[in-house]
């Protein structure tokens, strides 16, 4: 009887996409071995074993679901519940390039690429996909199994007559090509002057070793299985659908070739093709030492199967080091728990406080259209860049937060899928670093996991008082994306990064080419930026459309409007519209400055004088400045320091902070002592001085908000801002 085993024994994984590869590669196990728990945010199910001296995890993909998404996310669940796992195997069947392979031969990967990884130039696909290797160690036991196949055939058929004599029950498709429907060959039309060619399946496998291109899409067509080839230096052996999932896994590819992508694709040679890639996915794995493998021994710690005292025979503390694994958890280290209080406290903004409050403040309904839109559904699906700008005032920064809570809601049962954004802003983020930036697309992806993902360890150095290595975030984010299945980064006001942004695009880009990850862009109409995603993104205009528009303001009306404004709210709504053209800003500036009239003639002056075209913004800002100057003159001076204080402050200021700014009096020597940076004053207030925020956001006439969440008070917008330095106006 085999006994029960830890997770940190197994140190081999085995993925497979279909049911009949599974199947397959549980006939390859020389033992199987009783199950092991598994977190509840892990979908994978397992199947435990030994091939050899390796302890072998195999997993097969959901029923019905395929592509490199779905493998990316099978094995960073592996990897996270055996995080010992070192070698990883994709095995199973791929499509054939006639002329260089036949059906029932195998392709084990020297490389492999994503062939619809790329751009549209002229309208011509130019391929863009990095191409992905083995690593040395396994290129080696490549090496060793050619040259053993060299002195003597594969033990491909000795294997087919083991298994079918070991499996009287086993359905005879998986052992032999004469149950494979025509066995004598498949027709293909090629070769000179178009002439047809038959290649032949037989019990002689034979095996190749090099390019396999991986895609997103069943290719059944012979003209686009050629221009794939084409695109690749006609280097190709086998064409599938899983290989570019595993991009950032140590890992090789084994496919037996079971059609050839053309109009004549079928099934009949699954069964035996996935058969003869577990073979060589055995032999190959026979061929990597022990020692390479094995040098983890493990101890369960208080019974608890996902914690693991792992000892290392020698210094390298496994033979593959990369980040996903293995998990350094020794009894004295940091628990599960005070990793993540100290990932909660890392000194970044993880901007969940300013989404809750942006959304709060979006009218329900509005946004619709956007992820209603051909281009926002084809981003959903695709790996890809979703690059939106507008004119300001649109509703640029609402929108993002729209898409931030779609994109939360739809995927809130998927720990597998992350999502992480960053507002900037015209005061309060426009400084922040590039490691800033980074290490908050980090805080933001691992605290969405239930477990904190053992690939950000590093940077869980900042408990020991000093800010993570610039190094260390950039390796962080990278293996944090890795660890999930795809990523969304969102970002609002692009052109608003006024510190890094080369250096930030640079790190997207990156992360663009070498994970499964979707932005989301927003920005004005800056062509410089606008250059550096031409050709690379789906664009798609941020506008704020009339239906939106009117549903706002018939919102605002019903809440805040005089009874007479209620009264004729088809009549406002028409008017604003047409003044705002497009701009939920200005209708929500010409609103503020209505909302207050108690007659219709006095409404009908506003709204007949009411500024639209080039200058909107200024002409408005004019005229609400112009109301602050006609209030009494307690509040006028009010609404003076209010504005002075929120424009030329060196950070954004929490209302407290605000208030009791305001209440403080200065004389003229204070003020010049001040401006000469020489005061030596403690500036003390009265307490009954301080106004109330509410008559404080009154007097400014709709030109400052607060954060809900936050408590920061800030300028309606950033054009506002840009107005006040421009002007001088307060």
């Amino acid at each position: 009887m085999i006994t029960s085993k830890y997770h940190g024994d197994y140190t081999v994984g085995w993925i497979c996409a279909l049911p009949k590869e599974q199947t397959a590669a549980i006939l390859m196990l020389d033992a199987r071995h009783p199950d092991l728990p598994k977190a509840q945010t892990d979908a994978n199910a397992y199947i435990l074993g030994s091939i050899g001296c390796h302890n072998v995890v195999i997993t097969c993909l959901p029923m019905d679901c395929y592509g490199t998404n779905q493998t990316a996310r099978a094995a960073a669940q592996m990897l996270n519940t055996f995080s010992s796992v070192k070698i990883t195997l994709m095995v199973g069947i791929g499509a054939g390039i006639p002329t260089k392979v036949k059906l029932g031969d195998v392709v084990i990967s020297t490389e492999w690429t994503q062939w619809d990884s790329g751009k549209t130039k002229n309208g011509v696909f130019e391929h863009v996909g990095k191409r992905y290797f083995p690593p040395e160690e396994l290129s080696c036991a490549m090496s060793k199994l050619q040259a053993e196949h060299n002195l003597d055939e594969t033990k491909i058929q000795q294997q087919l007559d083991k298994l079918r004599s070991e499996n009287q029950k086993l359905s005879p498709k998986y052992t032999s090509i004469e149950n494979c429907g025509n066995s004598e060959g498949h027709p293909h039309q090629g070769g000179e002057n178009g002439a047809s060619q038959i290649y032949k399946g037989s019990n002689n496998a034979r095996v190749h070793y090099g390019l396999i291109a991986s895609g997103n899409q069943v290719v059944k067509d012979a003209s686009l299985r050629d221009e794939i080839d084409s695109r690749l230096q006609s280097k190709v052996l086998c064409i599938e659908m899983e290989a570019a999932g595993l991009m950032k896994f140590p890992a090789v590819i084994v496919r037996g070739i079971c059609d050839y992508a053309d109009e004549t694709k079928n099934d009949d040679w699954q069964e035996y093709a996935a058969t003869v890639a577990a073979i060589c996915g055995k032999e190959l794995l026979n061929c990597v030492h022990p020692s390479s493998t094995s040098t983890v021994h493990t101890e369960l710690i208080s019974g608890d199967p996902y914690r693991f005292f792992h000892q290392y025979e020698g210094k390298n503390p496994g033979y593959f080091d990369y980040s996903l694994g293995p998990t350094l958890t020794r009894k004295d280290n940091l628990t599960k728990e005070e990793e993540r209080e100290i990932i909660s406290h890392l000194p970044v903004d993880d901007f969940s406080a300013k989404q809750n409050s942006l959304f709060k403040r979006r009218q329900r309904g509005t946004g619709q259209w956007f992820l209603n839109s051909p281009e926002y559904q084809t981003w959903l699906k695709e790996k890809g860049i979703l690059f939106c700008q507008g004119i300001p005032g649109v509703g640029k920064t609402i929108m993002t937060s729209i898409v931030i809570d779609d994109l939360t809601e739809r995927y809130s049962n998927d720990m597998s899928v992350g999502i992480a954004y960053v507002y900037f802003g015209f005061k309060d983020t426009a400084q922040l670093s590039l490691e800033h930036l980074m290490l908050s697309l980090v805080k933001q992806l691992a605290l969405r996991q239930p477990l904190l993902p053992s690939c950000i360890r590093d940077i869980l150095e900042w408990k020991k008082g000093t800010f993570p290595l610039s190094q260390d975030i950039r390796k962080s984010l990278f293996n944090v994306i890795a660890f999930h299945s795809r990523t969304f980064i969102i970002i609002d006001a692009l052109d608003e990064c006024r510190n890094d942004l080369a250096a930030f695009l640079e790190v997207l880009f990156t992360l663009r080419q070498d994970q499964y990850i979707n932005i989301f862009a927003t920005l004005r109409y800056i062509p410089e930026i606008e250059d550096r995603f031409s050709g690379i993104s789906i664009q798609l205009e941020i506008r704020a459309i009339e239906e939106d528009v009117r549903n706002y303001l018939e919102s605002q009306i019903l809440q805040r409007g005089t009874r007479v404004l209620k009264n004729n709210k088809a009549i406002v709504q028409e008017e604003i519209w047409r003044a705002a053209q497009g701009m939920f800003l200005l209708a929500h500036l010409y609103f503020e400055s209505i909302k207050n009239k108690l007659t219709m003639t006095k409404i009908n002056k506003a709204l007949e004088s009411l500024a639209s075209g080039d200058g909107a913004y200024d002409r408005i800002y004019q005229d609400i400045m112009d109301r602050i100057t006609e209030q009494d003159l307690e509040s006028r001076n009010l609404a003076y320091k209010i504005l002075s204080w929120i424009t030329y402050a060196t950070r954004p200021l929490k209302k407290e902070e605000l208030q009791r700014a305001v209440a403080v009096e200065l004389d003229e020597t204070e003020i010049e002592e001040i401006n000469r940076g020489v005061s030596r004053y403690e500036f003390n207030f009265d307490p009954r001085d301080v106004p109330e925020i509410e008559d404080m956001i009154s007097v400014c006439c709709g030109l400052i908000t607060v954060d809900a969440e936050s408590g920061v008070v800030r300028l309606v917008h950033y054009t506002t801002q840009e107005y006040f330095e421009r002007t001088g106006s307060c």
